[in-house]
């Protein structure tokens, strides 16, 4: 069958027509009506994936195997088809938007050329609603360690995760007296990833151990402590971090390359002496030769 229009581009346009004719024609049967998806307002909550909806397309007639194919087009969810011949499992994974309050609707299209009923329809019904337990604080750690060489300036931040461990919405804010860390954001609405960036200029070799206070007016748990310790060192090659180059660190390195020994303090790259950013032979021959035979400091140390 052709369809003509004499203003459409893609006139004339054909309909294929299939006649099946069979003693047992196949049946489309699929075990929902509705599929179902509730997520949070604001997050799942920490480490929580978005939901998913499962049914199954089945054939309740005869003529096996009976084909079909699924389409949809939505922004929502993903679906997975176990097989293209019933009977097959079909599985709905949410897509989690961070889309306001309230309920969306969506369909998914099957197609059965040989059943008596070719078309059904599947509607997946999508509902964000409000958290519905009170927010607890989640955080994805309570203790850091930041290293970094004297008289370098900022260094680069260190991503921290705030979240509502529960699901739902929840504000929050940061209070702080750290005098070499400044975080990339004080305050803000969970789910949120903020930088503790820290600035060495005018702090020398040494550990500098300090906190700071994560806050809620809406958890439970508020605050919650995080402990951040700054350790500042000063020489490539100082592998023990004792402020000195010497045999003692010639011999740590060698055990770490070669004997497994434990790897430099504070930080991988204080055992990089040649600024490739690696540790290797190719250090320690440049460490030999420094210590032994008046070869040039290690690369980017003060003298």
């Amino acid at each position: 069958l052709w369809v003509y229009s004499n203003e459409a581009i893609n006139s004339p346009f054909p309909v294929v027509f299939q006649f099946h004719l069979t003693d047992t024609p196949s049946q489309m049967y699929i075990t929902v009506d509705t599929a179902f998806l509730q997520l949070y307002e604001c997050t799942m909550g920490a480490g929580v994936p978005p939901p998913s909806a499962s049914f199954f397309v089945n054939n309740v007639g005869g003529e096996d195997p009976m084909e079909f194919f699924v389409t949809w087009e939505s922004d929502l969810f993903t679906v997975t088809v176990f097989s293209p011949t019933a009977p097959s499992g079909i599985m709905i994974n949410a897509i989690y938007l961070g889309l306001p309050v309230g309920t969306y609707l969506d369909t998914i299209v099957f197609y059965a050329p040989t059943s008596i009923d070719p078309i059904d329809t599947v509607i997946v019904r999508y509902d964000v609603i409000p958290g519905t337990e009170t927010p607890e604080i989640w955080l994805s750690g309570y203790n850091y360690v930041i290293p970094a060489q004297e008289n370098t300036g900022s260094i680069h931040p260190v991503n921290h995760e705030v979240n509502n461990r529960h699901g739902g919405c929840m504000d929050w804010y940061i209070v702080e007296e750290v005098p070499w860390m400044y975080p990339t954001e004080t305050s803000g609405t969970v789910p949120s990833v903020f930088g503790l960036g820290a600035n060495v200029d005018g702090f020398v070799f040494g550990e500098y151990p300090d906190s700071f206070f994560v806050f809620s007016d809406e958890a439970t748990n508020s605050p919650q402590q995080v402990d951040v310790l700054f350790r500042v060192w000063r020489f490539h090659g100082d592998m023990d971090y004792n402020c000195e180059i010497n045999v003692a660190d010639l011999t740590y390195m060698v055990a770490y390359l070669f004997l497994s020994g434990p790897g430099p303090e504070p930080t991988y790259f204080v055992g990089d002496l040649n600024c490739d950013h690696m540790i290797n032979v190719e250090d320690l021959t440049y460490f030999v030769e420094y210590l032994f035979n008046h070869g040039p400091i290690p690369c980017g140390n003060p003298y």
